[in-house]
């Protein structure tokens, strides 16, 4: 398949790689985010209860 604006195509490219970078990123913060709720509980709630610190549970 070839562009119908050739001039276009690198601009096209970049802002295909510029999405999957922000999907990538979006993935990585679901992670840590799923991780410490996973360590900490919900905030707000009795399960996430401070720690003390240097505290890793």
């Amino acid at each position: 398949m070839h562009p119908s604006r050739p001039d276009l195509s690198r601009c096209s490219s970049a802002i295909r790689s510029s999405i999957r970078a922000v999907r990538d990123v979006i993935a990585l913060l679901r992670l840590n985010y799923d991780r410490a709720l996973a360590r900490n509980g919900m905030p707000g709630t009795p399960e996430a209860e401070p720690r003390a610190a240097g505290s890793r549970g």
